[in-house]
């Protein structure tokens, strides 16, 4: 049975936006490999793209023709996209390469490269996307002058297109707010809840249904997550008017040791 909880004094909401989400067909649709584009060159590139043996030679030599690299088939990936959900890890290191690759891109339903991996519970290849360091600074310059600096951007808009080229943005949500950090706590993966709280993972973020990570996470009952979350977010909740709602849902769900985690976290304070 779903929990109806009140926030901030506001409107009753239904516990767990993932719960809709699972049930969104769109959210598990399988990957299909027919582009939207209508090139055959296109086409082309996506069957080689899709094929079980990488090619990179063939590869190279469609992104060599301008054959658009961030293009997306009917599931809504992009060739980086279609890589993490299918966990082809050569493809994925050879996307990574190439500064056109919008590491940042996500699929019809919002989902980022870091929220498909935490739905797989892939924290090697969480790993591996947020420590994408991987270009030269040749080539983001050459990308700049050749796509973005026709217009005479300033330093900051510069700064911007290589952060959105370089770094993967794990707070981004999704269509139902979900981040890879709500994902990960449905999922009930400590030690991925744990690396990305490391790694600046907003515990607090609300999605579209009115709930925090750290809430699902009382909702639960999972004390160990509970206590990571708020081992490393303590100052920002404890400050915040939501500590009273998290700690009357641990009491009437009876959940005592949760409920003392909370209390002894804000005595701290």
């Amino acid at each position: 049975m779903e929990t109806a909880i009140l926030l901030s004094g506001a409107i009753s909401v239904s516990m767990f936006g993932m719960i809709s989400e699972k049930n969104n067909p769109r959210s598990n649709t399988p990957v299909y490999v027919e582009s939207l584009q209508q090139s055959e060159q296109q086409k082309e590139f996506w069957k080689v793209l899709t094929k079980k043996s990488f090619n990179a030679k063939k590869l190279q030599k469609f992104i060599n023709s301008d054959v658009d690299i961030n293009s997306r088939n009917t599931n809504g990936d992009t060739p980086f996209l279609y890589a993490v959900r299918t966990h082809k890890n050569r493809l994925l290191e050879f996307l990574m390469k190439i500064p056109e690759v919008n590491v940042n891109a996500v699929d019809f339903g919002g989902n980022t490269s870091v929220i498909i991996a935490a739905k797989y519970k892939n924290i090697d290849l969480i790993k591996r996307l947020i420590n994408n360091v991987h270009y030269e600074q040749s080539d983001i310059l050459n990308f700049l002058c050749a796509y973005k600096n026709h217009q005479g951007l300033s330093d900051d808009q510069i700064q911007k297109c290589i952060d959105e080229r370089v770094k993967i943005f794990i707070n981004t949500p999704n269509n139902y707010g979900n981040t890879a950090l709500m994902t990960a706590v449905s999922c009930g993966n400590y030690a991925l809840i744990r690396y990305l709280v490391e790694h600046g993972a907003n515990i607090n973020q609300f999605n579209k249904f009115g709930v925090t990570p750290l809430l699902s996470a009382i909702e639960k009952s999972n004390k160990k997550i509970v206590k990571c979350l708020v081992e490393y977010n303590s100052d920002e909740i404890f400050c915040s008017n939501l500590y009273d709602t998290f700690l009357n849902l641990a009491k009437k769900k009876g959940l005592k040791k949760i409920a003392q985690i909370l209390e002894k976290a804000r005595a701290r304070e």
